[in-house]
């Protein structure tokens, strides 16, 4: 039996709503993208882990059943309070849950990618030499310490100790071994305040002689920090593109515009072009701009040649927008 355990519990608040309920700029829900890249099918049970309270609140379980429930085997465990940290979260979901067999742990701040399924005793891990985007608060990250056979010598918590951080997927061979060293680090002989999945990952190596590996991811977006969370929004952002300005009134535009314009489409973004122009001939513009492969949802004429343009997107706006007038 393969378990997908994935943590909601402790999500941070975006704007007075959880994290983990909160859309992707591609329209899913970020409870859903946290395990879109992870072979989520291949799993038996994939359960959501939420607090009770922020299930009645927001509706949380039956947002998650609704919108991931209908493609995976997708179960929900209310937890009646906030536990000391991920470690009982994961330890109190195992008893609620009856989980036996293999066990996934994700938190749901990110998203990653595999390039194959994984099983076993293993930590995903983001090397940061060969990564070129920025990480933000690497305080907060667990970092890997590695043997030259990439096998797993430690897992420390927010303490710069190497150059590989843990992407939050971790993975054992069998749940029995999460509870043992659970246990065992509850005990006084452990004063340990608050107990995180790379805690029991440190246990099981040191004492139980387990052997874990890191498997490097071929894709990470965080969404941990409210800079990385507004990074996310400015990558896959609606451009309004004014074309007699930046791309001129004659095709073919300049083969810089088109490059700078062909890099943010294939980053995420897309555009809706306008002009004053009323003769445009929109249907020959669209083929043109696709086949340079610039997303362009849709192109307005007939626009003003006023340079001010803004966006109203609360009846407050309207209103003061009106009133200015």
């Amino acid at each position: 039996m393969r378990n997908l355990v994935i943590l909601c519990a402790g999500s941070r608040m975006i704007n007075g709503r959880p994290l983990f309920l909160m859309k992707h700029p591609d329209g899913k829900l970020i409870a859903e993208k946290a395990i879109e890249g992870i072979f989520p099918e291949n799993y038996d049970r994939i359960i959501y882990v939420v607090l009770e309270e922020i299930d009645q609140k927001f509706g949380a379980g039956s947002r998650i059943l609704n919108s991931i429930g209908k493609k995976y085997p997708v179960e929900l465990v209310r937890l009646c309070g906030s536990t000391s940290g991920p470690a009982e979260t994961v330890y109190q979901t195992i008893k609620k849950a009856d989980i036996e067999g293999q066990l996934s742990i994700r938190d749901s701040h990110s998203y990653i990618s595999l390039s194959e399924d994984l099983a076993g005793n293993f930590v995903a891990g983001l090397d940061l030499i060969g990564y070129e985007k920025t990480v933000d608060n690497l305080r907060s990250k667990s970092f890997i310490v590695l043997n030259e056979q990439k096998q797993i010598l430690d897992v420390v918590e927010k303490r710069f100790c190497s150059d590989v951080i843990s992407s939050g997927l971790y993975g054992f061979k069998q749940t029995a071994d999460f509870i043992m060293a659970y246990d065992k680090l509850s005990t006084h002989d452990y004063p340990i305040q608050k107990l995180y999945v790379s805690h029991i990952i440190s246990y099981l190596i040191g004492y139980s002689r387990r052997v874990f590996h890191c498997v490097a991811i071929s894709e990470f977006e965080d969404w941990a920090s409210p800079s990385s969370w507004m990074r996310i929004q400015k990558k896959y952002a609606t451009y309004f593109l004014e074309l007699e300005t930046v791309c001129g009134t004659e095709m073919p535009y300049d083969e810089n515009v088109i490059n700078l314009l062909r890099r943010a489409s294939r980053n995420g973004c897309c555009f809706i072009a306008y002009t004053s122009d009323i003769d445009v001939n929109i249907s020959r513009l669209l083929d043109y701009m696709h086949e340079q492969k610039i997303n362009v949802l849709q192109i307005v004429t007939g626009c003003t040649a006023s340079k001010v343009k803004a966006i109203i997107n609360t009846r407050e706006l309207l209103e003061e927008t009106v009133l200015e007038g």
